[in-house]
């Protein structure tokens, strides 16, 4: 993502929402490897970012969930899970080395079941005129491909636990290469985070 990327961006939110964005945060919800973000950006755009961690057991169960849709096939493997999940972390303590501890920092798990706390927290970090809530509204792409979840629970509108999928499983030392990364990952993230 560069320069362009951004007003590219910015220009498909306004057709996509019709409202004035000026004054208001972009919200691009980067999942995958393949949206890379420039230094550039992290370096001269002043954004705000958050890195939101999930516990490698959900995140492996989701992206297995996920690979049961036509077109995902390819993550069907979990030792192929594995090496997504890790590649991520990897990379998200890369951005936060870039933007030097400038960020903020929550666990999924803290975001579900502390919402009230987390979000106002947030709010103070994003010096919102107005707090964040435990609500939000549907939009014309919401729950469709390419656009974030697509599971019904998008549809509640508002922040609830999923079931966890416990028809999966996850093999014993593939989840204990995922807890290895992920504990790595979180501490670099909370330690960068607590002295910047």
């Amino acid at each position: 993502m560069n320069q362009m990327d951004l007003l590219k961006m910015r220009i498909g939110l306004y057709h996509d929402l019709r409202v004035d964005l000026r004054g208001k945060y972009l919200l691009d919800k980067i999942l995958h490897d393949d949206h890379k973000v420039s230094k550039e950006i992290l370096e001269t755009a002043c954004p705000k970012v958050i890195f939101l961690l999930r516990r490698p057991e959900s995140t492996l169960k989701s992206i297995l969930n996920m690979a049961r849709m036509p077109g995902m096939e390819g993550y069907l493997d979990p030792q192929k899970a594995l090496v997504y999940y890790c590649s991520r972390l990897t990379n998200l303590v890369k951005y936060a080395q870039v933007v030097k501890g400038k960020y903020f920092f929550l666990e999924s798990d803290d975001l579900v079941n502390n919402t009230d706390s987390v979000l106002r927290e947030l709010s103070d970090w994003l010096e919102l005129r107005l707090p964040l809530v435990n609500c939000y509204d549907l939009f014309n792409n919401t729950g469709k491909a390419g656009y974030g979840d697509r599971s019904e629970k998008i549809r509640t509108r508002k922040i609830v636990e999923t079931n966890g999928y416990p028809e999966l499983s996850i093999p014993p030392q593939v989840l204990q290469e995922a807890e290895y990364s992920y504990q790595r990952c979180k501490e670099k993230l909370s330690i960068d985070r607590a002295y910047n």
